[in-house]
């Protein structure tokens, strides 16, 4: 499923001012993405719509600059996850619900593609993405930021006659009204960028 409308302008605006940047991080792992927030200690970047927080510690470059940075011990303690089994539970389990990680990448990606060339394409993106990686950063991000409480709540809903039929419901809604509000979106950054240019010039 797409994300609310609030979430899809941030995204858009982000992606129109700032080029993606590529992250390589000392795991081995490379995120690319628009910068959200960076300073000495960490980088916020926004990845297939998730914004994810690495610390300076665990990235080698940025574009192929090397990172320099003090390490989040001498600024302050970085937030720790503790060992958590019901929560691990609780979050694996909501990742093997509806949208899964490669649902989201195939809507993320389907309407960019020429409809005689999107069942080729998409076939081809199932078997080529490193979907387990976009699912460790989401499991990471839950982990972190969701309660064992608030994820209960969530999947017992996401359960029910009435979470399942909202759902339904908001899946039609977005592939019917959300096409048509990111073009418009496109369309009035796009008009505000050349009012803003000619407000410059005339200045």
């Amino acid at each position: 499923m797409k994300i609310f409308i609030m979430l899809t302008m941030i995204f858009i605006l982000s992606a129109v001012e700032a080029p993606a940047s590529t992250i390589i991080l000392k795991d081995g792992r490379d995120i690319t993405g628009d910068i959200l927030e960076q300073n000495n200690t960490k980088v916020v970047i926004k990845f297939n719509d998730v914004s994810v927080t690495f610390y300076k510690d665990e990235i080698v470059s940025i574009d192929g600059k090397p990172v320099v940075g003090k390490s989040p011990s001498k600024v302050g303690k970085r937030p720790s996850i503790k060992p958590d089994p019901e929560k691990e539970k609780l979050v694996d389990q909501f990742l093997k619900m509806p949208p899964t990680s490669e649902d989201m990448v195939i809507a993320w990606t389907q309407d960019m593609i020429p409809p005689d060339q999107k069942d080729r394409f998409l076939s081809f993106l199932k078997e080529n993405s490193d979907i387990q990686k976009f699912t460790e950063i989401r499991r990471a991000g839950m982990m972190q930021y969701f309660s064992s409480a608030s994820l209960k709540a969530i999947i017992n809903f996401r359960t029910s006659p009435e979470g399942e039929e909202y759902f339904k419901e908001a899946k039609n809604y977005n592939d019917e009204a959300m096409p048509e509000l990111q073009n418009l979106i496109h369309q009035e950054v796009k008009k505000a960028k050349k009012q803003f240019a000619q407000k410059k010039e005339g200045e």
